[in-house]
Parts: structure tokens; C-alpha cells; sequence
């Protein structure tokens, strides 16, 4: 918790020195917009996809922030800064319990196709049981009056 503060901390101080760049629309209210300077510096300060949190990890905690917390309350003493510093805490903990490596999910998608294939044969057995005992009782009885 103390590394992810940490990681905060450093994202924040990136992204003071992008104050100056006309920041682009990266959701509905412009009082939230949030630039691309700020994606590309959480994204070096936390290492994504190359030793650190995966891309996808990384994309799930911005879009968290971004739903959270107005861009404008990153800045240290804004009035809302205590709710950014909150959305950056829990975007942490929320997206590494939500997203996957690509083999991780790869893997989970094929159990769950596994245990889905299972399933359906398992209930179809259970549909054919009873007409494959009628073929046996069918078979012994001919197989009887034949004299076999």
C-alpha cells in the first residue's frame, strides 16, 4: 500500500511538469479531462507491460481514476485531492483483482470451455441412458425369440 502511495506520488509530480500542454478529452465533463501526458506518465512511473503492472492492469487503473476523480483534484492542496489520492488507492487494488495476464485469461477461457464441453456431454449422457436400456432390453428380446 505504502509502494502504491509511493508510485502516486511519483505520477503526481509528472504530471505537474505537463501543465502546460492543452489537455485532451477523456471523458463526458471537461472539468475531468484528463491529458495524454498523464496516461504516459502513470504508465513510465509504473513500469506497464515492461517489468512493472501489465498494460492492461495499467489501463484499468486510469480508467478507474478517471471515473472517480476529476483530473483537476490530483494537484497537492486542491480541495478534492483527498478523493484523487482515495482513487488512486483503490485502483490499485480493485484492477489487480479484476484483470489478468493474456495467459492468464487464455487459460481461464479455456477451463471454462473445458468444464462448459463436460457439461453438455455429461447431460447428454444422461438424455440418452434411458433410450440406450431400452435398445439392450430390445436387442436381448429378439435376440430371445430368435432363438440366439
Amino acid at each position: 500500500m505504502l509502494r502504491l502511495f509511493g508510485i502516486a506520488a511519483v505520477s503526481l509530480m509528472l504530471l505537474a511538469g505537463c501543465g502546460g500542454s492543452k489537455p485532451t478529452q477523456a471523458s463526458s465533463t471537461p472539468s475531468s479531462a484528463y491529458p495524454t501526458q498523464y496516461k504516459e506518465a502513470f504508465f513510465k512511473a509504473h513500469e506497464c507491460g515492461s517489468g512493472g503492472y501489465t498494460v492492461a492492469n495499467c489501463e484499468c487503473q486510469i480508467k478507474y481514476v478517471e471515473a472517480h476523480a476529476p483530473y483537476s483534484s490530483l494537484e497537492e492542496g486542491s480541495p478534492e485531492h483527498a478523493k484523487a489520492e482515495e482513487a488512486l488507492n483503490q485502483a490499485g487494488s480493485t484492477c489487480s483483482e479484476e484483470i489478468h495476464t493474456p495467459a492468464e485469461e487464455a487459460h481461464d477461457n479455456a477451463v471454462k470451455a473445458q468444464e462448459g464441453e463436460s457439461r453438455a456431454y455429461s447431460e447428454q449422457e444422461q438424455k440418452d441412458k434411458p433410450e440406450e436400456e431400452q435398445l439392450q432390453k430390445d436387442r436381448e428380446k429378439v435376440e430371445y425369440e430368435d432363438g440366439g
